[in-house]
C-alpha cells in the first residue's frame, strides 16, 4: 500500500495519538492496554514504511516502566515487534530494539538474557554498518561481558572484553595465554619477565582505549552515551589492574620511579571513572551494580595511593568523600551500605598489614589470582 503525503502525514499524526493513549495507560498500571495501544501505533508505523519510528516507542515504553512484572510483560510484547523488524531485514532498527530489551533485563536483574540481547545488539549494528558501527558494537559487546561479570561469569566476561577491544584494535593478542605465563613467573618470582608480559597486555587494552576514545568522539547527545561510559569504566579497570601488577613488580625489580608512575596514572584514570559513573548516577540512570563498581573503583585508587613515594597531591586525594560527593538519596544510602565503600573508610586508619588482613575477607574479581601478590606474599 502506498500512500501520498497527506495520507502520510494524517496516518503519522493517528500513530502520535496511540502512542500518547498508550503512555498514560502505562502510567495508570495498565500495562496490557497500553501495549495493546502502542502496537496500533508500531503497525500504522511498518505500514507506512516509518520503520525507523519503531525503536523510539521502546525507547520511551523503557523509560516509563519501573515494576518488575511489568517489564516482563514488555520484553514479551518485544520480541513479537522484533521478529517482524527481522523479516524486514532491518538490522540496524532490530538493535536498536535488542539494545532496550538488553537494558530492561539488565533492570530486572536477568543478566544473562541481558548479555544476549547486547551482544546480538553488537552483531546486528555490525551488520548494518561495518564501518560506521564498529565503534558501537564493540560498546555493546563491552556491556555483554558488564553483565557476565555481574553474573560471576568472570572469564567469560574477559573473552567478550578481548573480542570487543580487538573490534577496535585488530592486533591479536591471545590474552589467555599470556595472563597464564604472566601468573608463573609470579610465582616463579621472575619480575623481569613478567612486567614484559604485563607490558604487553597493558598496551593492547590501553590502545583499544585510545582507539574507542577517538572513534567515539563527543556522544554527549547520542543514546550510546551511557553505553560508552560503561565501556570505558570497563577498559579503565582492566588497565589499572595490569597497571597494579606492574607497580608491584617494577617496585620488586628495584624501579621505584616507574612504580610510582603507574601508581598516579591509575589514580587519575580511576578517579575519571568514578566521576563517569556518577554523572550516570546523576541523570538517574543507575543499578545497584553501577554503584558496586564505583566503589570498587573507589578501592582501587585507595589501594594505590597505600604506595611509598607518592606525591602530596596523590596522597591528599580522600576517595570515601570523592565516591559519596554530589549523591543523595537512595544512590547515597546504597552506597554507603556496600562493602568495597566501607573498606575505603576503614583504609583510612588502618595500617598495611591491617589492610592486607581485611582483604582476606573480599572476593576480589579478576585481581583474586594476584591475591599473593597484593599482600606481599610473592
Amino acid at each position: 500500500m502506498s500512500y501520498d503525503e497527506f495520507d502520510f502525514k494524517e496516518k503519522k499524526a493517528e500513530a502520535e495519538e496511540y502512542i500518547m493513549q498508550a503512555e498514560e495507560f502505562l502510567r495508570e498500571g495498565k500495562i496490557l492496554a497500553g501495549l495493546k495501544t502502542y502496537n496500533k501505533a508500531v503497525n500504522i508505523y511498518f505500514n507506512i514504511g516509518a520503520y525507523l519510528k519503531v525503536p523510539d516507542i521502546f525507547m520511551r515504553i523503557s523509560r516509563i516502566l519501573s515494576n518488575e512484572s511489568k517489564i516482563y510483560q514488555a520484553l514479551e510484547y518485544l520480541r513479537s515487534i522484533k521478529v517482524r523488524l527481522n523479516e524486514l531485514d532491518l538490522p540496524e532498527e532490530e538493535a536498536k530494539l535488542a539494545m532496550e530489551m538488553a537494558n530492561l533485563s539488565f533492570r530486572v536483574g536477568d543478566y544473562y538474557k541481558a548479555a544476549d540481547f547486547y551482544e546480538e545488539c553488537a552483531e546486528l549494528y555490525l551488520k548494518a554498518d561495518p564501518e560506521e558501527f564498529r565503534s558501537a558494537s564493540s560498546l555493546f559487546l563491552m556491556r555483554a561481558a558488564e553483565c557476565y561479570e555481574y553474573a560471576g561469569k568472570h572469564e567469560v566476561g574477559e573473552r567478550i572484553v578481548v573480542h570487543a577491544v580487538l573490534r577496535l584494535n585488530p592486533k591479536s593478542v591471545d590474552f589467555q595465554v599470556e595472563e597464564h605465563r604472566g601468573i608463573k613467573f609470579l610465582k616463579l618470582g621472575m619480575y623481569e619477565e613478567a612486567v614484559e608480559v604485563y607490558t604487553k597486555l597493558f598496551n593492547f587494552f590501553d590502545q583499544g582505549l585510545s582507539n574507542l576514545s577517538e572513534l567515539l568522539g563527543d556522544l554527549q547527545a547520542s543514546r550510546l552515551n551511557i553505553i560508552s561510559i560503561y565501556a570505558k569504566t570497563r577498559l579503565v579497570h582492566i588497565i589499572s589492574e595490569y597497571r597494579l601488577i606492574l607497580m608491584h613488580c617494577n617496585y620488586l625489580l628495584g624501579n621505584k620511579e616507574e612504580a610510582v608512575t603507574f601508581a598516579e596514572d591509575s589514580i587519575d584514570q580511576l578517579y575519571t571513572s568514578i566521576e563517569m559513573i556518577k554523572s550516570m548516577i546523576s541523570q538517574e540512570i543507575w543499578s545497584r551494580e553501577d554503584i558496586k563498581r564505583l566503589t570498587y573503583e573507589g578501592f582501587m585508587a585507595a589501594y594505590f595511593q597505600l604506595f611509598p613515594g607518592l606525591s602530596k597531591s596523590y596522597q591528599n586525594m580522600d576517595f570515601e568523600d570523592i565516591m559519596a560527593e554530589g549523591m543523595e538519596g537512595t544512590p547515597l544510602d546504597v552506597l554507603k551500605s556496600l562493602p568495597y565503600y566501607n573498606l575505603v573508610v576503614r583504609m583510612k586508619s588502618y595500617d598495611r598489614n591491617e589492610i592486607e588482613e581485611l582483604l582476606k575477607e573480599f572476593n576480589l574479581g579478576r585481581l583474586e589470582k594476584y591475591k599473593d601478590l597484593l599482600m606481599g606474599k610473592v
